[in-house]
C-alpha cells in the first residue's frame, strides 16, 4: 500500500508512539536544550491532522538496533538546525520499529525497519512521500541532512499553499453558507413568530366580535322582549274611568328622567294595575319601585300586588315616584364598559 494504507491492526498506537516519544526525551532531553516536537498520537491520527492544517509531516522511524541509533538521535534530530528547522515547518512524528505502531509505519513506508526520514505530505487528496532520507548505513552531516529537509519544503511550499488557500476559502465559504443559513432560519423564525402573532391577534379578534355579537342580539332579544312585555301589560289595563265616575283615583308619576305621566284609576283596582300601567310606557325603567313622595311610603317593585289602590291609601289622589331598580345588564355593554349602542 501507499504511504497512507494500514496493514495490520495495533491494539494502542498512541501508547507506542507515546512510549517511544517518553523514551528519547530520557535518553537526550537533558543532554539536549534542542528537540523535535514529537506528536504524541498514532499514524493514523498525524495524517489527519497533517491534512487538516495543511503542513508537511516528518516520520522519523528509529531502529534501536542500528548501529547508528544513537548518533542519530543525538547529533542530527537534537542538533539546533535540524530541531529548530523541523519545528518551525513540519508536524513530526516518531516510531519505533520494534513496536506494533513502529512496524506497521515501517511497512506502509517500505522502510524495512531501518532508521529513516520520511516526508510526506497531502496532495490531489492523496498521501504523497516527498523524500525518504536513509540514515541506516552512515550517517549524513547536519547540514546535508537540514539541505534535503529545506529543498524538499521548498519544492512543495507553494503547492501546499494553494491547498492551504483553498481548504480556507472553502473553510470560508463554509462559514458565509453556515451564517446565511443561521440569517435564513432566523428571519423564517421571525416570520413565523410574526404569522403566530397575527393568527391569534386575528383569533382573538374574531372571538371579540362574535361575543359581542352575540351580547348584541341578546340585548336586541331583551329589548324585544321587553317591547312585548310593554305592549301587553298597557293592553290589558282596563279603560280609564271618566273624571265623574265614583270610587275614581287621579295618581301622577314621576318618572327617574323627571317625565310626568297621569292617569285615573278606580279605587278598587289593584296596585298591579297600577304598576302595569307605568310599566307600559317606553320611558318607564325595565324595573322600578313605586314611592309615595309625602309622606315616603315604598309600595315594592313587584306587578303581581293584590293590594287595592285604596287600600295602599292613594285615594282620592296621589304623587307617586317612580325609582328604577338597577339590574345586572352586563350582556348589553362591550368589551371596554361602554354600551354597544353608544
Amino acid at each position: 500500500g501507499g504511504p497512507g494504507g494500514m496493514l495490520v491492526n495495533v491494539p494502542d498506537p498512541e501508547g507506542d508512539v507515546r512510549q517511544f516519544v517518553e523514551n528519547f526525551r530520557t535518553a537526550y532531553g537533558a543532554s539536549s536544550p534542542y528537540m523535535p516536537n514529537f506528536m504524541e498520537c498514532s499514524y493514523a491520527q498525524a495524517l489527519r491532522r497533517a491534512k487538516e492544517e495543511t503542513k508537511f509531516l516528518l516520520i522519523y522511524c528509529h531502529s534501536q538496533h542500528s548501529a547508528n541509533a544513537e548518533t542519530i538521535c543525538r547529533d542530527v534530530l537534537c542538533s539546533q538546525g535540524v530541531a529548530t528547522y523541523v519545528n518551525n515547518n513540519m508536524l513530526v512524528l516518531g516510531v519505533a520499529t520494534d513496536s506494533p505502531e513502529g512496524r506497521r509505519v515501517a511497512a506502509t513506508l517500505r522502510t524495512w525497519g531501518k532508521p529513516m526520514l520520511c516526508t510526506l505530505l497531502h496532495r490531489n487528496n492523496a498521501v504523497v512521500c516527498a523524500d525518504r532520507i536513509h540514515l541506516g548505513n552512515g550517517v549524513a552531516s547536519v547540514d546535508d541532512i537540514l539541505m534535503r529537509l529545506m529543498q524538499v519544503v521548498e519544492s512543495h511550499r507553494d503547492a501546499l499553499a494553494g491547498q492551504r488557500s483553498h481548504r480556507e476559502r472553502i473553510a470560508q465559504d463554509r462559514l458565509i453558507r453556515e451564517e446565511q443559513e443561521r440569517e435564513y432560519q432566523e428571519s423564517l423564525r421571525r416570520d413565523q413568530k410574526r404569522e403566530d402573532e397575527k393568527r391569534r391577534a386575528e383569533e382573538a379578534e374574531a372571538q371579540r366580535l362574535a361575543a359581542k355579537e352575540e351580547r348584541c342580539l341578546r340585548r336586541e332579544k331583551k329589548e324585544a322582549e321587553l317591547c312585548e312585555r310593554r305592549f301587553l301589560a298597557g293592553a290589558n289595563l282596563h279603560a280609564e274611568p271618566a273624571a265623574d265616575d265614583s270610587g275614581v283615583v287621579r295618581l301622577s308619576f314621576r318618572l327617574p328622567e323627571n317625565t310626568r305621566l297621569e292617569r285615573r284609576f278606580l279605587g278598587e283596582e289593584s296596585l298591579a294595575a297600577v304598576h302595569a300601567f307605568v310599566f307600559s310606557h317606553e320611558e318607564a325603567p325595565a324595573s322600578f319601585s313605586l314611592q309615595t313622595s309625602y309622606p315616603k311610603r315604598d309600595l315594592g317593585s313587584t306587578g303581581d300586588s293584590i293590594q287595592t289602590i285604596v287600600e295602599a291609601g292613594l285615594a282620592p289622589a296621589a304623587m307617586l315616584i317612580v325609582r328604577e331598580v338597577v339590574e345586572d345588564d352586563s350582556d348589553c355593554t362591550t368589551d371596554d364598559g361602554a354600551s354597544d349602542g353608544e
